[in-house]
C-alpha cells in the first residue's frame, strides 16, 4: 500500500543521504521513497501548473543533457504543504512485530488481520496489532534489511530463518572469501519449505542478553527457533527487488546480498549534481515557451520545426531555441563546471540580480595570505538527483558518465535510476534553495611558494599514496586531486566553519563547504541555505567589518593549535577512513557529514599551524 501523506521536508526527499530509493524515518515508521514517476508531475498537472515547479538554470540543464538527451526541464521537489504533487512512499522493511504479543508478520498480513476483526482501516496507521489483548499496540519494524552492490534492497527471508542447515560460526571469524557458491556465508537456510504448514512466527528479545544472539525468531506452532547471532555474516543471491519502483518489481541480478542495519549510512548514497546559479550560459526563454517545447517534442515535432514555429508565432530568437534544444555534446567535469562559477565571481566587482547579489572585497593588505573575499548576500543553489548507489558512494565525476563510460571504470557498485524511464526521462527532480555565502580566495603566490616545502610535499604524498591504495574505487579515482593546495584549503574550510559555530552561534550542520581547487582555483565557499539558522544574513554580516572577519580567521587558526586529543591527534600518522586524515579528528577539525564534501577525509591541520612548515606559521608566531 502506497503511503503519500507522510510528513516530509525537502532535505529528506533530496539530500546526500535521502532521495528516491532511500529509507526515511517518519512518525509512523520507516518508509522507502518511490520513483518520482508516481508523484504526479506527468499526469497530475496541466501546462500552466507545471510552470510553477520549473527550476531555471540552463548551465546545469546543458550539463545534464550529456547523459539525459531527452531532458526537458528540472522540477522542484514539493514541500509538505503541496496538494498536487505528493511524494509516494511505502513501508520498508515490510516485517513488523508486536512488542506485547510478539507476533511477527509482514505488513500486508497485519493489515489483513486488522480488517478481519472489523476495525476501520483508517485507524490502522501507524501499523497496530489487532489482538484484543494488545489494545492496538503500535507495531515495531524489524531493524535489518539486505542490500546488494547493484542497488537492490529487500527484507531478510524471515519465513525461513528458523530453518538453518549449517551451524553458525562466530561473526568475527566470517570471511567472504570462504563463501560457497550459494552465497550463504556463515549461515545457510533451507528454502525448500517453511518450518511447518501452520507457521506462526514470534520475535522475542531477551532482557538478559543484549547481543544479537538474544533476539529469537520462533514458530509458536512447531517450536522451531533460531537467534540472530551471526546475522551480518548471512549472504544470499539477490532477487533484484526494486521497491522504489513498486513492491513487486524485480530486476535481474547476479550479485550477493548482505545484511545491514536499516539506519546505516551505507544503505543509500544519492548521486547529486549541484550548481550555484550565475547569469552565465543562460538562455532567454520564458517558462511557457519551455513547457511548449516539451509538449511539441512529446508529440514528435522535429527540432527544426520547433525553432521555426517559435520564431514565427512567439518571436523567439532561433539561436536561443537552438541552444536550449542542443545541450552539451561533450562531458563537463565537476572541476570545469566549478571553474565557470569561480571565474564569474572574480571577474565582476559586484552583481545585483533577482537570483544573486554579491560584492568583491580586496583583502590583500588587510588579511594576510588571502587575496579576495566575495560577500554573497543572495545566492541560489540548485541540487539535482540523477541516480543513487548502495554500499559505496561514487566520485562526483562518475555521476554524469554514460553507462558505457561507467562500465569501463569497473566500479564495485552500480548506479540505480530514480525513474523507470532511466536516461530517457524528460524531467529530473531538484531542490532550489536560497541563502547566503562567503567565498574565500587565497594568495596564489604565497601558496605556490609554500607548496615547495619538503615537509608539505611529504604530508600530501602520504595521504595521496593511501588514497591510491584504497580498497574503495571512488577514493582511488579522487587520489589525483590530493595536492598540498587541496589539503590546505579543505582543512582551512573546516576550521573556519567550526569557528563560525563558536563565535557566531551557527550550528556547524547549518553551514556547508563548496571547494574550488585546481590549477586555476584556490578558494572555498561557505554557504548557509534557507531553513537553517545561518540563512538570515548573519553569515555575510561578518564581512561588513573586515577587521572582524580577520579576527575570526585568526581565532580559527589559533584554535586549531589546540585539540583535546593532542598530542595523539597532532602526531597522528593516520586516522579516519583508511587513515586518510593526519592531524584531524572530531575534537578539532571534522564536521557533520552533511557539511563536508569529502566525507570528512583529506584533512591535516598541521599544514596550517605547524611551527616549521605551516602556511599560517607567521600569523601564529
Amino acid at each position: 500500500m502506497a503511503k503519500d501523506n507522510f510528513n516530509h521536508a525537502k532535505n529528506k526527499i533530496l539530500s546526500s543521504y535521502g532521495g528516491i530509493g532511500s529509507l526515511v524515518e517518519t512518525t509512523d515508521g520507516s518508509v522507502i521513497i518511490e520513483t518520482f514517476d508516481n508523484w504526479g508531475y506527468n499526469n497530475g498537472l496541466n501546462t500552466n501548473e507545471i510552470e510553477k515547479y520549473l527550476i531555471i538554470d540552463d548551465r546545469l540543464l546543458s550539463r545534464l543533457k550529456y547523459v539525459f538527451k531527452n531532458l526537458h526541464y528540472i522540477v522542484n521537489v514539493p514541500d509538505e504543504y503541496d496538494k498536487r504533487i505528493r511524494p509516494k512512499a511505502n513501508y520498508f522493511p515490510k516485517w513488523f512485530y508486536c512488542p506485547k504479543c510478539k507476533q511477527f508478520k509482514e505488513y500486508y498480513e497485519w493489515f489483513k488481520s486488522w480488517k478481519e476483526v472489523g476495525k476501520d482501516q483508517v485507524y490502522f496507521f501507524p501499523p497496530k496489532c489487532s489482538n484484543k489483548d494488545c489494545y492496538e499496540e503500535i507495531l515495531e519494524q524489524v531493524r535489518f534489511v539486505m542490500t546488494c552492490p547493484s542497488g537492490h534492497i529487500q527484507d531478510l527471508p524471515w519465513k525461513f530463518w528458523n530453518k538453518q542447515t549449517k551451524e553458525k560460526q562466530a561473526e568475527q571469524d566470517f570471511n567472504t572469501e570462504d563463501e560457497g557458491e550459494d552465497g550463504g556465508g556463515s549461515i545457510l537456510l533451507d528454502f525448500s519449505s517453511k518450518c511447518c504448514e501452520n507457521q506462526k512466527l514470534i520475535y522475542s528479545v531477551s532482557r538478559e542478553n543484549s547481543e544479537l544472539s538474544g533476539i529469537h525468531i520462533e514458530c509458536k506452532s512447531c517450536g522451531k527457533a533460531e537467534n540472530l547471532g551471526g546475522v551480518f555474516g548471512f549472504r544470499m543471491k539477490c532477487n533484484g527487488n526494486s521497491p522504489w519502483f513498486g513492491m513487486k518489481v524485480r530486476k535481474s541480478c547476479e550479485e550477493k546480498l548482505k545484511v545491514v542495519i536499516k539506519s546505516s549510512n551505507s544503505i543509500y548514497y544519492a548521486n547529486l549534481i549541484s550548481s550555484i546559479y550565475i547569469p552565465v550560459n543562460q538562455i532567454s526563454l520564458k517558462q511557457e515557451h519551455r513547457v511548449l517545447i516539451s509538449k511539441w517534442l512529446e508529440r514528435g515535432k522535429q527540432p527544426d520545426e520547433i525553432i521555426r514555429d517559435l520564431k514565427l508565432d512567439y518571436d523567439v530568437p532561433e539561436s536561443e531555441t537552438k541552444k536550449y534544444l542542443e545541450g552539451s555534446e561533450s562531458y563537463i567535469s565537476e572541476q570545469s563546471f566549478r571553474e565557470v562559477e569561480y571565474d564569474y565571481f572574480l571577474s565582476k566587482e559586484n552583481e545585483l540580480d533577482d537570483s544573486i547579489k554579491f560584492s568583491k572585497i580586496d583583502v590583500r593588505d588587510k588579511i594576510r595570505r588571502f587575496n579576495t573575499i566575495v560577500r554573497i548576500e543572495k545566492l541560489k543553489q540548485i541540487t539535482v538527483q540523477t541516480s543513487f548507489t548502495r554500499q559505496m558512494p561514487i566520485d562526483a565525476d562518475a555521476i554524469l558518465l554514460t553507462d558505457d563510460e561507467f562500465e569501463e571504470i569497473q566500479y564495485e557498485v552500480k548506479r540505480q535510476s530514480t525513474t523507470s524511464n532511466n536516461i530517457n526521462t524528460s524531467i529530473l527532480p531538484g531542490v532550489e534553495s536560497f541563502g547566503e555565502a562567503i567565498l574565500f580566495i587565497l594568495d596564489k603566490k604565497l601558496l605556490d611558494m609554500w607548496c615547495e616545502n619538503d615537509e608539505v610535499i611529504k604530508s600530501a604524498s602520504k595521504i595521496r599514496s593511501r588514497a591510491q591504495a584504497s580498497q574503495r574505487k571512488y577514493i582511488r579515482r579522487m587520489s589525483a586531486t590530493i595536492i598540498p593546495q587541496f589539503l590546505l584549503i579543505h582543512t582551512l574550510s573546516h576550521i573556519i566553519i567550526k569557528e563560525l559555530e563558536y563565535v557566531c552561534g551557527y550550528p556547524a550542520a547549518s553551514l556547508k563547504e563548496r571547494l574550488y581547487v585546481s590549477d586555476k582555483m584556490l578558494g572555498f565557499m561557505i554557504t548557509a541555505i534557507e531553513g537553517t539558522e545561518g540563512s538570515l544574513g548573519g553569515l555575510v554580516s561578518q564581512c561588513d567589518d573586515i577587521d572582524n572577519l580577520h579576527r575570526i580567521i585568526n581565532s580559527a587558526i589559533e584554535r586549531a593549535k589546540d585539540c583535546s586529543s593532542d598530542p595523539i591527534c597532532e602526531n597522528s600518522d593516520g586516522q579516519g577512513v583508511e587513515n586518510l586524515n593526519l592531524a584531524a579528528c572530531y575534537s578539532c577539525t571534522l564536521l557533520p557529514d552533511i557539511s563536508c564534501e569529502m566525507f570528512n577525509s583529506f584533512l591535516d591541520r598541521n599544514l596550517l599551524i605547524d611551527n616549521d612548515f605551516g602556511f599560517f606559521k607567521k600569523e601564529i608566531s
